[in-house]
Order: structure tokens, then sequence, then C-alpha cells
């Protein structure tokens, strides 16, 4: 599941464990195998 609002932003950062482990990813991309859900709500 992925929450369907991070579809509103052109790119987010995702991190992995420590702290320099970060990643800048366009939203389209995470939910290639995800489901689009309401979770922050």
């Amino acid at each position: 599941f992925a929450d369907e609002s991070l579809l509103k932003h052109p790119v987010v950062w995702a991190a992995a464990g420590a702290h320099d482990a970060v990643f800048a990813a366009e939203p389209k991309h995470l939910f290639a195998e995800a489901v689009a859900a309401d979770i922050a709500a």
C-alpha cells in the first residue's frame, strides 16, 4: 500500500535505515507495484 496523497507531489524523498540512505523519486515510480490507499486520513 502507498498513500495516495504522495501523488500530489512531483518528487518525494524516501529513506532506508541510515541517515545518509535517502533518495528522491517520482511518486509514480513508488506506486509501480503498490495499491493506492487513503492512509494519511
